[in-house]
């Protein structure tokens, strides 16, 4: 039994994706740098990312620039596996120390990561298509503040892409197996969260080793696949042992504080929150928005419960707060330490999955979108480690697992194959486009107007 694949075809106007590509590539750039570069150089602060840098990760790469080549990495003052800091110490030693000019610098991953996220929907998806698809992880204020100042996110969540375009957005092969091994393992070291890839890789291994690839895809070499996906371990042990836990022991009482099981809920109901926005690319009809059938509705119904069971109410003191989604919990009644809304928002998560689920599994890629999903849980699980269930921990995954959901989900478009350009009444992406810019036009609140506040 094998994997369906849709063969590549030639379409009208299939000359022009290339330059199509191009141009919303330019635009998309375009608008990064205009959300971005003006705040760079004007020196400014006044958000989360820019008391992160000042405060942990800036005086971190200095500290391991003046170490070079002999960085001691016992212990210092930040959250993370040393990776992209030893990366911008490396710039502050050999290129330049003005602390601009090294945000500048650090904001190449984020371009890159733009680009190689665009690049991988475009593999199923005509270009606007696409681009509307990215949008909402660009206008994230999240990303776009780790865009902006010199913070750890943006470097490993390029690593994360990287590894789901191998294992989950492309035909599966050794080569390309292992290859996600090695940028999970990348992504590990930089921020030791993302151990959860290690999860995609060995799933896409096993499918290979059960056979259920594409026939193309050679069942050899299951020594260097197994390797692959234990790498990540590999690249984290010598860190716990170093450590003597999962972070540097300057953080450590701040961060293994026990672990934080709302992580879940929070996670579902932003899940449900954007994924109102993507349901157009999973259901053809309103008529279909309910589920049809007693198990979408189970599953509706036990996420709900399970959004239910932790504490969830709006805490600083239990890691529960930081960002929009907990501003809405605290607003809203409690009943029991437990969040009223949260439940809520984690059905209409539950309810998106189902749809995304049947709509992969009738575009032939069901055994890829239960892949991503199962990852997403390992995620999940991974992140309710830390005891701090910041939003923005959360959003850019969410909204990475949305758009591969909408590649896997669009009829005859296996990953890879050519992408056919979108007939005029075909427009199921304007809602995630619409998100996109609703998620700009917040960063005027969330992000901007601090900035404007502070002083320069």
């Amino acid at each position: 039994m094998t994997e369906h694949v849709t063969t590549p075809r030639t379409t009208a106007g299939a000359g022009d994706a290339a330059p199509r590509r191009s141009t919303f590539a330019a635009v998309l750039l375009l608008l990064l740098a205009t959300l971005t570069v003006p705040v760079i150089v004007s020196g400014r602060g006044g958000t989360a990312e820019a008391f992160d840098q000042q405060r942990y990760h800036e005086p971190v790469i200095r500290a391991m620039a003046a170490q070079w080549p002999r960085v001691d990495l016992r212990d210092y003052n930040a959250a993370t596996t040393p990776g992209y800091h030893l990366l911008m110490a490396t710039a502050a030693r050999y290129v330049t120390g003005n602390t601009i000019a090294l945000q500048l610098i650090s904001s190449v991953l984020t371009i890159t990561l733009i680009l190689v996220f665009y690049r991988q929907m475009t593999a199923a998806l005509p270009p606007a298509a696409a681009a509307a698809v990215v949008l909402p992880f660009l206008g994230s204020s999240y990303v776009l503040g780790a865009a902006i100042w010199l913070v750890t996110d943006n470097a490993a969540l390029l690593f994360v892409v990287l590894t789901l375009g191998a294992c989950v957005g492309a035909a599966w092969t050794t080569g390309r197996v292992v290859r996600g091994g090695v940028y999970a393992a990348i992504a590990v070291f930089v921020r030791q969260i993302h151990l959860w890839l290690a999860a995609p890789v060995a799933l896409a291994a096993g499918a290979i080793g059960l056979g259920l690839a594409h026939r193309s895809a050679t069942r050899k070499a299951p020594l260097a696949m197994i390797a692959a996906s234990l790498l990540p371990f590999a690249v984290l042990a010598p860190f716990v042992i170093l450590w003597d836990g999962l972070t540097p022991p300057m953080l450590a009482d701040r961060h293994d504080a026990g672990v934080n099981p709302a992580v879940g809920p929070i996670s579902m109901a932003l899940f449900g929150a954007f994924g109102v926005f993507f349901l157009p690319a999973f259901v053809g009809s309103r008529r279909h928005l309910l589920p049809r059938g007693a198990r979408g509705w189970i599953v509706v119904a036990v996420v709900m419960l399970l959004a239910a069971a932790p504490p969830s109410s709006y805490d600083k003191t239990a890691g529960r707060w930081g960002g929009a989604i907990w501003e809405l919990v605290r607003l809203f009644p409690t009943i029991a330490d437990r969040s009223v809304v949260l439940p809520l928002l984690s059905g209409l998560g539950a309810l998106v999955a189902v749809h995304a689920g049947r709509a992969a599994v009738a575009a032939g890629n069901g055994r890829r979108a239960l892949i991503l999903l199962v990852s997403m849980i390992g995620w999940m699980a991974a992140q309710a480690v830390s005891s701090i269930v910041f939003q923005k921990y959360c959003e850019p995954i969410v909204l990475l697992a949305l758009a591969w959901l909408v590649v896997l989900g669009r009829p005859g478009r296996e990953p890879g194959a050519s992408a056919k350009p979108e007939s005029g009444s075909d427009r199921w992406w304007w809602g995630i486009l619409g998100l996109g810019l609703i998620q700009i036009g917040l960063c005027g609140y969330t992000l901007y107007w601090p900035v404007w506040n502070a002083a320069p």
